[in-house]
């Protein structure tokens, strides 16, 4: 089983213009084994660093985010990424960002469960492409660097 975490880019800076980050790649997704079938709320909370939200899919995919409730409050930094990704699955409205890092897990309607091996694989993919779109809108202009 795999554990899928999207992690937020690195602060670089803090000015008074706003938080300057490092573009996101594919070294802000960290696929790692676990052990368990299913993910504990202690386990969930660790991975986002705070109180958890859930973001369900309203399409047919059956991921789900989990993300820290009070990460706005806490300002942690813009995670791009989830944010393009939650946003191509109706997950939240134009205009909302996601912040912190990410934990993305398979909804089984009861529990929220790591991944196979293969549906690991499924997601980096999805998720590489999510990275490219971003690049590419960043190279055109159409979206500001974080």
């Amino acid at each position: 089983m795999k554990k899928v975490v999207i992690k937020a880019p690195k602060v670089v800076d803090r000015t008074e213009q706003g938080v300057v980050q490092t573009m996101p790649s594919m070294d802000d997704v960290i696929v790692t084994d676990v052990g368990e079938a299913e993910f504990s709320l202690e386990e969930m909370q660790a991975t986002v660093g705070g109180l958890i939200e859930i973001l369900g899919a309203r399409t047919e995919d059956r991921y789900a985010l989990v993300i820290d409730d009070e990460g706005l409050l806490k300002q942690k930094p813009i995670n791009p990424i989830a944010t393009i990704l939650a946003m191509s699955m109706d997950m939240i409205a134009p205009g909302t960002v996601l912040v912190g890092d990410v934990l993305v897990a398979f909804d089984t309607g009861d529990e929220l469960k790591p991944f196979s091996d293969q549906e690991a694989a499924t997601v980096e993919k999805i998720l590489e492409k999510v990275v490219e779109m971003h690049t590419r809108l960043v190279m055109q202009g159409q979206i500001g660097e974080e």
